[in-house]
This record gives structure tokens, C-alpha cells and sequence, in this order.
């Protein structure tokens, strides 16, 4: 289409090779076009319009006869090849032997088929999304066993990271597993004692053990013995440590009224007293916040979304004095809503909290709390990657200045979704977990 001025003035929009569905349909019986605030001529096969506005509509007054094209999904052919392969093996196998054995049982038949036939339910519907809502984060793409004239050795692995992030009933299986999981963990229960508080719905886990004088003096050590290695390799360390929900809430809890003070605060002062460490220890900028919204969940030990917010503002303030380049993410680029469930850890899965599930209390009332919650807006800048050891980390897709490598325990999961939108990478790894490999570490410059 173009607009063509004549010398005499006005407008005039010329169509010509008019053609749909990648030019398998051409439309050369021009007479049938109709038009309204305008007038249309026919002159060396192209449709002429002259608009008397500047507003005009264009109408194909035929019907036409078009027929539709078949998708063919190569991912979806394969998996049925493979399941149908898989399906006519076995089944052929278990009726030979029910020929061959009288006393073949046909419940094992009838077991296999319906085995089977599941099988093909969580391909029924696979989702096509690029990003996913609930995670915040990119799902895995497809890779091609062979592209650009090259193998895709890893196609196995590339093929089970598609299908498992978009199969049927994902959603809905992946939170089920997470929750029986934690419930049937030996340890769970057992050390899952709680006080709560009828009255409000605070719960209390009945522990922290409280550090003796000798082990916090230890913990210094240890601290610049990390700090001096830190500074020989040119690397900037940042000690932080949050306030322990029994004792931030101490006012809440009559059971730690009259408990030992938080051991907290003497390791800061130890620390820098001794050694000059500065550790950052954020208590008075939570207080100062506190009265808009939760810090800690009621039913888990952690720090909420906005709790670990003012964290990493403190965090990120300090860090901004040494290194200008980085500046605290504003809320305005996340989508904040509130939902009465926890949601802490890798998975960022809600629940009722770590201190609920294991407790035994079954109380509705109790989770009757929301809570504030915060989903960055572009998840499509986050890469997520895995180490050696399966721990996954994260890597920004526009260019960043500094890489990131944290060392701590499951407070930092909800720190980490604020710092990932800061930082080229960030890799993390869990004291408390059987998943720092040293060799994950050597390359990693």
C-alpha cells in the first residue's frame, strides 16, 4: 500500500498483488472491494482509493475460501513416539508372558495400561509460556537436537528442563510435592515446637540456643580470618546479620522476657572492637519501619518480602558508598498485592509457614495475616542457572557491573530476589546445606 499526492492536491492510497496466507491466496477480482467515506477506481490492476475523510473503511464483499494450515510441534511428536514406544514394549512383553503363564495375574496388566495411559496426561496440554507469573522467572526454552547444521549433545538435558517447566498440572503438582515433602522430613517435627499466642497469632519456635561468650568470640575470629583473605584477593566483603525473630518480638513473647539478651549485638561490638569489622546489623531501620508492615511472618522464622526489602535498601545503601555504580531497585518496579500465606526459601512457594507445617497446630485463624508481597516486573532480565552442585543462581540478561556471591542460610532467598536485579551474577551457596562443592568455586573469577 502507499499514499499518492496527484499534482491537483488530495489523498489517494493505491492497493495492488493483494495477497493473504504467505501469498498462497491472491485476490485479483478487484470489482468486490466496496468502500465507505471514499471512492474507489480500478485502473491497471490496482484498487485506487480516494478518501473524502480522514477516516474511511475498506470492505471484501466475497466470501472466500480458505483452507486452514496444520501445525506440526516436532517436541509433542516426539514425546508421543517415545511414550507409544515405551507403551507397546512393555505392554507387548507383559501379554507374552500372560500366554506363556497361566498364573499371570491380569492385574498387572491392567496396572501397566493405566500407568501408561497417565503417562500422556502431563503432555496434554503443554504451556507455551515464556515467563512464569508465580515463580517470577523464565522457563526453560526449547533446544533443537540439531541446529545450525550442529548437535545439541545436551539435548537430553535441555528436552527434561522444557518439558518439566511446562507439562499439565504443573502448578499445581510441584507446590503438593514441596508441602508432603516437608511434612514427611524426619527431622521436621520434632524440631518444629512452637508457643503461639491465641490472641494475635504469633508463634515462637522453642529454641534459639544461645551462643556462649567463648562461641561468639570464635565467630569473630572466624569472621577476619574470612575478611583477611577478602582483602589479599581484592575481594569487597560485606557482613550482615539480621535480628532473630524471638528476640525482635521479645514484647510479644512472655517466654523471653526474661530470657539472656541477644547474643547479637556483643559479636557486633567484639567484632569491631577487635578486629575493625563493620557488620551491618539492622535492627534500628527495621524498627523504624516495622509499623507499616510485617517484618517476620507469624507462622515461620523468616523475614517477610518487606522486611528483607529494608535489608537490602540497608545493604545496598552501604554497598553504594563504596561502589556509586549500584543504586537500591524502587518499589515502582515491582507489582505489590498481599496474600495471607508465607513465601521464603529457593522455591518461593506460598505456605503456611515452617513453624505451622511442623507444629501440628491446625488452626485457620492463625493464617488470617497478609502479607505485603513484591514481584519484580521484568523477570525476563533474570537468567536462572544451576552450579555443579544442581544450586541454582541467577544472571542478568542486560549488562550489570559487579558479580555477587553469597554465603548464608535460608535468610538469603528472599535478600537474593532484590539483589539479583543489581547484579551481572550472583552465585549462592548454603552453609547449612550439603551443597557447596569447592570445585564450583574455582572458576569462578
Amino acid at each position: 500500500m502507499q499514499y499518492l499526492t496527484p499534482p491537483g492536491g488530495g489523498a489517494r492510497l493505491t492497493l495492488s498483488n493483494i495477497s493473504i496466507k504467505n501469498h498462497k491466496y491472491k485476490l485479483s477480482d478487484l470489482e468486490n472491494f466496496s468502500a465507505k467515506n471514499a471512492s474507489l477506481r480500478i485502473q491497471e490492476n490496482q484498487l485506487i482509493i480516494i478518501p473524502d475523510n480522514k477516516e474511511f473503511e475498506i470492505s471484501y464483499n466475497k466470501s472466500l475460501d480458505i483452507r486452514g494450515s496444520i501445525k506440526f510441534d516436532i517436541k509433542i511428536l516426539l514425546i508421543i513416539v517415545i511414550l507409544t514406544y515405551l507403551a507397546s514394549y512393555k505392554l507387548t512383553s507383559y501379554l507374552a508372558d500372560f500366554k506363556v503363564s497361566e498364573n499371570k495375574s491380569r492385574l498387572d496388566i491392567i496396572f501397566l495400561t493405566i500407568f501408561f495411559i497417565l503417562l500422556y496426561i502431563p503432555m496434554m496440554k503443554i504451556s507455551d509460556e515464556e515467563i512464569s507469573p508465580k515463580e517470577n522467572r523464565r522457563l526453560a526454552a526449547y533446544k533443537p537436537f540439531i541446529e545450525h547444521n550442529e548437535i545439541n549433545y545436551n539435548f537430553g538435558k535441555d528436552f527434561d528442563s522444557w518439558f518439566s517447566d511446562r507439562f499439565l498440572l504443573r502448578d499445581v503438582l510441584i507446590p503438593l510435592y514441596n508441602k508432603i515433602n516437608l511434612t514427611l522430613r524426619s527431622d521436621f517435627v520434632e524440631t518444629r515446637k512452637v508457643d503461639l499466642i491465641k490472641s494475635n497469632g504469633w508463634m515462637f519456635e522453642k529454641y534459639p540456643n544461645i551462643l556462649t561468650q567463648e562461641e561468639l568470640i570464635k565467630i569473630a575470629s572466624n569472621l577476619n580470618t574470612l575478611n583477611q583473605f577478602c582483602i589479599n584477593h581484592n575481594i569487597k566483603l560485606y557482613i550482615l546479620i539480621p535480628p532473630a525473630k524471638e528476640f525482635y518480638y521479645r514484647k510479644y513473647y512472655s517466654r523471653y522476657k526474661n530470657a539472656p539478651k541477644d547474643p547479637t549485638p556483643y559479636l557486633v561490638n567484639y567484632a569491631k572492637e577487635k578486629y575493625k569489622l563493620d557488620i551491618i546489623y539492622p535492627e534500628k531501620e527495621l524498627r523504624q519501619e516495622e509499623k507499616e508492615n510485617y517484618i517476620y511472618f507469624k507462622t515461620d522464622h523468616h523475614l517477610t518480602d518487606y522486611g528483607s526489602y529494608i535489608v537490602y535498601k540497608v545493604l545496598m545503601t552501604k554497598m553504594s558508598h563504596e561502589l556509586p555504580m549500584l543504586k537500591p531497585t524502587s518499589l515502582k518496579d515491582f507489582n505489590i498485592y498481599k496474600r495471607n500465606l508465607a513465601r521464603y526459601e529457593w522455591g518461593r512457594d506460598f505456605n503456611e509457614g515452617w513453624s505451622y507445617l511442623g507444629s501440628g497446630i491446625s488452626d485457620e485463624n492463625v493464617l488470617k495475616t497478609e502479607y505485603e508481597y513484591y514481584d519484580y516486573k521484568y523477570p525476563e532480565n533474570i537468567n536462572i542457572l544451576k552450579n555443579n552442585s544442581g544450586y541454582p543462581y541467577m544472571q542478568l540478561n542486560r549488562k550489570g557491573s559487579y558479580k555477587l556471591l553469597l554465603l548464608g542460610d535460608s535468610f538469603q532467598e528472599n535478600l537474593t530476589y532484590f539483589l539479583n536485579t543489581n547484579f551481572n551474577e550472583i552465585r549462592k551457596y548454603r552453609l547449612n546445606s550439603p551443597n557447596i562443592l569447592q570445585k564450583d568455586l574455582i572458576n569462578w573469577k
